[in-house]
């Protein structure tokens, strides 16, 4: 029994896993718990679909709560001796193997939006296309950054 407890809910990383791999596209997926910010946070390695394309099938396939907050395409699978995955070797989110083509802050506005992300999300830098979802936000960091951005712009943002 691999279930973890992230934000509340119960989950069972396997669950995540088979859904992954009856998404057609989908040739081999691994889901794994990360506390690299500091807080329990599902990461999904797959191959096969591009990451925005996984997302969107999960989001039709799994509650809200059970969509890994990082996604990373996998070209190559570390293996044990064995011939088993070695999920400890796995890449950690937010390294070379998660990020996409990065495209900086083009004004003040875009630079301090950005900073607030980074600051929110634990991890940077941001650029203007990337996903809040896709950078390991959720409901409640979405809640937090409209609360800052609030006081930074005094502005108010629908959640």
């Amino acid at each position: 029994d691999d279930q973890v407890k992230i934000r509340g809910y119960r989950i069972e990383p396997g669950e995540i896993e088979a859904v992954l791999r009856g998404i057609e596209g989908i040739r081999e997926a691994a889901v794994t718990v990360r506390t690299d910010s500091g807080e329990p946070e599902l990461c999904a390695y797959t191959e096969g679909l591009r990451r925005n394309e996984v997302r969107t099938q999960l989001e039709r396939l799994l509650p809200s709560y059970m969509i890994p907050a990082h996604m990373i395409e996998m070209e190559r699978w570390p293996v044990t001796p064995s011939g088993k995955l070695d999920r400890n070797a796995l890449p950690a989110p937010g390294g070379a193997a998660d990020e996409e083509a990065y495209t900086a802050p083009r004004n003040v506005t875009e630079m301090k939006l950005a900073q607030l992300w980074e600051d929110v999300l634990k991890n940077g830098p941001v650029g203007i296309h990337d996903n809040f979802y896709d950078r390991g936000g959720h409901s409640l960091k979405a809640t937090a950054l409209v609360s800052r951005i609030a006081k930074e712009f005094d502005v108010q943002v629908a959640l």
